[in-house]
């Protein structure tokens, strides 16, 4: 399952993720850090860890990209423009 998690280690090479990618990678990496699973299942805290670490470095490429969250729809959109 460390497999999976490290898998999702799009940030590190982000300049060559699409943003769609990297939005993807988001979702998976903060199911990872807040629950403390991936889609098979638990992970290890170490594991857990680390996707929170890769997913604080996706939200800030994404910031950059010019997208910000919202809390409400739980989704990424760009600044600027309302859903």
């Amino acid at each position: 399952m460390i497999l999976m998690v490290m898998a999702l280690a799009v940030p590190f090479g982000a300049s060559a993720a699409t943003d769609d990618e990297l939005k993807t990678a988001f979702d998976q990496q903060h199911m990872a850090c807040k629950q403390g699973e991936d889609a098979n299942g638990p992970i290890s805290t170490e594991a857990s860890d680390l996707a929170c670490t890769q997913r604080t470095a996706t939200v800030d490429e994404l910031k950059k990209r010019g997208y910000c969250w919202d809390d409400g729809e739980q989704q990424w959109y760009g600044c600027g423009v309302m859903n």
